[in-house]
């Protein structure tokens, strides 16, 4: 079992030139993730403004979010095991922007993933056997007991 963590932080728009690298984006509005792309080894810049551009989103009615690989276990972080990640977080989330992916897991390998930064991702993810599972997020002292 490969295990990764991906952090998430928020981003602009307008200064994305000042952004390192990243390996994925995700587009959301009024708080719903809309579409979440790949950016491994690719300018930030053109390849958000190209998806923006496909979409027909505009990037004022949009918040912008990056993802980052920051730990890895006992994989490696190259081409397969981006689309790998990719694939499960489009697959646990179907944002209604990304049309391969949404309705069958056909992922490669046995994986577990942990998102943080974005609440509109889930929190801890598992693929196994080509069936995913999505953990839920724990209870807080705050949330409502559910009556019986």
């Amino acid at each position: 079992m490969l295990n990764y963590n991906v952090q998430w932080s928020a981003a602009c728009f307008e200064n994305l030139v000042a952004e390192r690298y990243a390996h994925f984006f995700a587009l959301m509005q009024h708080g719903a993730v809309v579409y979440i792309g790949k950016a491994f080894r690719q300018g930030l810049e053109e390849v958000i403004s190209t998806s923006l551009e496909q979409h027909g989103l505009d990037h004022a009615a949009c918040t912008l979010y990056l993802g980052r690989i920051r730990e890895v276990g006992t994989g490696q972080i190259n081409a397969a095991s981006v689309s790998a990640i990719h694939d499960l977080i489009v697959f646990a989330r179907k944002p209604h922007l990304n049309l391969a992916g949404k309705f069958q897991y056909q992922g490669a390998a046995d994986i577990t993933l942990s998102n943080l930064g974005c609440h509109q991702l889930p929190a801890r993810l598992r693929a196994e056997n080509n069936r995913v599972f999505v953990a839920k997020p724990a209870m807080s002292a705050a949330d409502p007991i559910p009556a019986c």
